[in-house]
């Protein structure tokens, strides 16, 4: 019964990790505990299985916050989903620095179709003040492979960090664009 608008209905939540290794200042950590912690790819198979198998799953969502810090396990689980033959499309959220071309490609011939990317900011002082450890160049990096692999992106931003001026705000909308 349930829906996302970027993936259609026939629709469910995975979850491969909770928690998060980084430190951005704006995130409330303390809803997933400080430790990166990492279900079993033999578990999660079981769990995707039955909801494909056994209640017509089409598209899942896996809500990590971060999905692909352990390259190793989401080759595993796409490796078991593409033995498996399995036929969900599927979509993710993670960081630009954490994704290469061929995990990539491997997650695309899994089924994934979407990454969420947090970007955040277009403002290089706003990226040092929060925290992000990343560069815009990753960023703009991470999204041309990601294309290049045949999956979609969509991006999440803020505004209003702590004396964030206008002019940074419009820098992230131009990075945005």
């Amino acid at each position: 019964k349930y829906s996302y608008e970027l993936m259609g209905s026939n629709f469910v939540l995975f979850e491969l990790s909770r928690g998060c290794p980084y430190n951005c200042v704006y995130c409330l950590q303390k809803m997933y505990g400080q430790i990166y912690r990492i279900k079993s790819i033999k578990h999660l198979a079981r769990e995707i299985e039955t909801a494909v198998n056994d209640y017509g799953i089409k598209n899942a969502y896996f809500v990590d916050l971060e999905m692909t810090v352990n390259k190793k396990a989401v080759a595993e689980l796409c490796d078991l989903l593409i033995n498996k033959k399995m036929k969900l499309k599927w979509c993710c959220q993670t960081r630009a620095d954490t994704v290469d071309f061929e995990l990539l490609k491997k997650m695309r011939k899994a089924g994934c179709v979407l990454i969420h990317y947090g970007v955040e900011t277009g403002s290089p002082r706003i990226m040092k003040l929060i925290e992000k450890k990343i560069t815009h160049e990753q960023i703009l990096k991470a999204i041309n492979f990601t294309h290049k692999a045949g999956i979609e992106t969509a991006c999440f931003f803020m505004f209003g960090f702590p004396t964030e001026t206008d002019e940074e705000m419009e820098m992230t909308i131009d990075f945005a664009k």
